[in-house]
């Protein structure tokens, strides 16, 4: 099999950590079972063989001449001993001149101004191999792009708050992030392993902090906005920023197992405006460009699809990171929410509490307008009824807003909560999960009604949408579309995500659609493929992407000809930029161009393929259910 772009780069990251897979694994954002699956593919494997022959039979590097150019000062003098891996990592790469927040994820080079930015030990910088943050990257946008987007400032990560989990290591992350925000360490020698601190004193700990909460996030409220338990008490993955702030941090903590005290905590970059890496070649600023291009708030990420197990290709999947912008900032995605309704609809079916044949009565209070995309269901007759099935096919392949809102109410708004919250840590925007009716009766009231909802608590806004408001019995008023563009509501009413969720999303519904249970969602999501393809290099492709004023959003499922997968999601808010659907649509078709690159069709004189739709045609639909307590 032939080597890939993603294969070169962490070949050479490899190299340059002298065959440590535990080091190359933190530096590229990796699991550790992740590199290690890689490293036992046969081509990959064979490239490692040859790598450290020709390391072993390479000669030392001659002296360089006294008028070579000089080379940057390092911390410490190279050493040729594999890397160690340090219990708290801390290193800074030098600023780039990128404005926007687009990053390729191999790892960035050594900056000549480490000891400048943070203060800390030389052990400590010379043991971390990593990147934690430029201050002068993540302190956030050029003034004049944080001015023109100071309203947008409660669209970012900081603006909801996950639940950090109940256990050993979450209990730390909680101190941890108590301790930023106080800059105070003084139970360091309580919460931390001896080991730890042998590698990092109490008071650097604490300038490290300080330097954390004070310059990167300029004294603002750190908050986590995701935190996900390991397979064991003892670990925990969280993303942190500030209120406010457009930069998020990864942080991965692990505690000892038989003290419970803090042994390893480790800072990377988790979106936000840090530079592209070393390693790219430039090869995604395009993307960067397109983006900057459609103008208001743009995020997406871009992520290669494999088995967690190479063993068990139809079993648990995981994401591999390639390239992002922002790609953890929580966006509306309009009614690309549907992949949520169509997940929590498949868990009741599972859980036996339905099944696809349930039949499901169309009602006139469950009627909504129709989408871009069309829709059907709200021309049905009130009574009619038809498998649960059918519902969720017209939902996923025509954006169907009553046929999804029928299946919010039948499977009950409490348990689609569940089910996306189990998914997305942006409960404080989700939650009540609306239907599409009751976001378009909210969005067109025109009057005091949407400024009630923003300003309503959890209870309030439950009370809102109950049978005895009139919120619940206003159908949405036709008439007053033209006004939706002038005031959108795009930050406080609709459904959000970020476009790593949205991946994390569709690589489930990869999951589900190899299942034999779950199969007929298949032709569902892959009713269209949302852009061209060239058939010479991809094989299938899955789209499920939704706009409305304000919003533009799409998630991608793409699988290239030799088998590799990949998804990449963009999403697009402005209250006021002219949505761009064009500029949007080309954004993905960069992407995934880009993705194709490194493929390579064998065989000598092929015809040029124009590009053509892959996506497989909707399964035939049910005929209805008509019963004589149809026509009642």
């Amino acid at each position: 099999m032939q080597l890939t772009s993603y294969d070169h780069d962490t070949l050479r990251e490899l190299c340059a950590c002298n065959f440590d897979l535990g080091q190359v694994a933190f530096n590229r954002y990796l699991r550790h079972e992740q590199i290690l699956w890689w490293t036992r593919q046969p081509h990959i494997a064979a490239a490692i063989e040859k790598l450290k022959q020709s390391q072993q039979a390479q000669p030392p590097a001659p002296a360089q001449p006294t008028t070579a150019q000089p080379k940057p000062a390092k911390p410490e003098p190279a050493q040729h001993t594999p890397a160690q891996t340090a219990p708290c990592s801390v290193h800074v790469p030098q600023a780039a001149s990128r404005p926007r927040g687009h990053r390729h994820y191999p790892a960035p080079a050594l900056g000549s101004s480490l000891m400048r930015f943070l203060r800390v030990s030389p052990l400590l910088l010379r043991l971390s191999a990593t990147c934690l943050l430029a201050t002068s990257t993540l302190a956030g946008p050029p003034p004049e792009l944080r001015d023109a987007r100071e309203e947008m400032n409660e669209l970012m990560p900081g603006s909801v708050r996950a639940k950090i989990p109940p256990t050993t290591a979450g209990k730390q992350l909680q101190w941890v992030l108590d301790a930023l925000n106080n800059v105070d360490v003084t139970e360091a020698r309580e919460r931390c392993s001896d080991a730890f601190l042998d590698f990092i004193s109490v008071e650097e700990l604490e300038g490290t902090f300080r330097e954390i909460k004070e310059e990167v996030y300029e004294g603002k409220e750190i908050v986590a906005v995701r935190a996900i338990a390991g397979d064991r008490d003892d670990s925990v993955d969280a993303i942190i920023t500030g209120v406010g702030m457009p930069n998020a941090l990864s942080v991965l903590l692990m505690t000892d197992d038989r003290t419970g005290k803090i042994a390893i905590l480790r800072f990377a970059p988790a979106g936000g405006n840090n530079p592209g890496g070393s390693g790219s070649n430039g090869k995604w600023d395009p993307l960067a460009d397109d983006a900057q291009k459609l103008g208001g708030l743009v995020s997406y990420g871009v992520y290669e699809i494999q088995p967690r197990d190479p063993k068990e290709p139809n079993g648990p999947l995981e994401l591999l990171p390639v390239a992002g912008q922002e790609e953890h900032r929580a966006l509306n995605i309009a009614s690309t929410m549907r992949l949520y309704v169509l997940n929590a609809l498949v868990e009741q079916i599972e859980e036996g509490k339905l099944t696809w044949d349930t039949r499901v009565v169309i009602a006139d209070d469950r009627k909504s307008l129709p989408s871009s995309s069309g829709g059907r269901m709200q021309l049905e007759a009130a009574g009619r009824g038809y498998p649960i099935r059918r519902f969720a096919e017209l939902m996923m392949t025509g954006d169907d807003h009553t046929a999804t809102d029928h299946i919010v109410t039948t499977i009950s708004r409490e348990a689609v909560e569940a089910s996306v919250n189990a998914r997305n840590d942006n409960a404080a925007l989700n939650v009540p999960f609306l239907t599409t009716r009751e976001a378009f009766a909210l969005k067109l009231a025109g009057d005091e009604t949407p400024a009630r909802w923003v300003d309503a608590t959890d209870d309030e806004q439950r009370s809102m949408l109950t049978a005895s408001s009139g919120l619940f019995t206003v159908k949405p008023d036709v008439a007053k579309l033209a006004n939706w563009a002038k005031s959108p509501r795009v930050a406080d009413i609709g459904w959000f995500a970020s476009a790593e969720q949205l991946c994390e999303l569709m690589k489930h519904m990869r999951e589900l659609e190899v299942r034999q249970e779950t199969l007929l969602i298949s032709p569902w999501i892959r009713a269209s493929t949302g852009v061209g393809l060239d058939p010479q290099v991809w094989k299938s492709a899955a789209y499920v992407g939704a706009k409305e004023p304000g919003v533009m959003s799409g998630v991608w499922l793409v699988e290239r000809q030799d088998g590799k997968l990949y998804t990449f999601s963009a999403v697009w808010n402005s209250p006021e930029a002219e949505a761009d659907e064009e500029g949007f649509i080309a954004l993905a078709e960069r992407a995934i161009e880009i993705l194709g690159e490194d493929f390579k069709v064998e065989g000598e004189d092929m015809e040029t393929v124009s590009p053509i739709r892959t996506g497989k045609a909707p399964a035939e639909a049910p005929k209805e259910d008509v019963t004589p307590e149809d026509d009642k």
